[in-house]
């Protein structure tokens, strides 16, 4: 079935490509900054503890600071890795063209072939020998 596309499929067409670019630059945009943010903002610490209090805590809250920009780090580098691997491997490893189900026989698998000849029945075993006699004790 072939479908004629006209000038408003068309349209459109480009307006859902566009839009879908504009969404794809802002969701980047945001993803950066808050990347930037995570791994180099500085953030004040604000608390209801007196001034006394609050700045037995702040190399506490510096260290948790510098953990969490480093985790940051981290994670944005083993991502842009992961992702750097993924299209090398999409785009530099040809995919497998042996077609493997030529020589597989199908005719078996069909259910509305009947066969000509019937079904045979299975030769009967041969009687197992009898066990040995155990030994008497005295």
């Amino acid at each position: 079935m072939e479908v004629q596309l006209t000038g408003v499929d068309n349209l459109m067409g480009v307006i859902i490509f566009i839009t879908g670019i504009v969404a794809l630059l802002v969701l980047l945009g945001l993803a950066t900054m808050m990347a930037i943010g995570a791994i180099f903002g500085k953030r004040q610490h604000v608390s209801s503890w007196p001034n006394e209090q609050e700045m037995a805590f702040y190399n506490f809250e510096q260290r948790n600071n510098a953990s969490q920009g480093k985790a940051w780090a981290v994670s944005l580098v083993c991502a842009i890795a992961a992702f750097v691997v993924a299209v090398g491997i999409w785009a530099g490893v040809e995919p497998d063209k042996r077609d493997l189900g030529k020589d597989m026989n199908m005719s078996n698998l069909s259910r509305n072939k009947q066969t000509s000849e019937p079904a045979k029945p299975a030769p009967a075993e041969a009687p197992a020998p009898a066990p040995a006699a155990a030994p008497e004790k005295k």
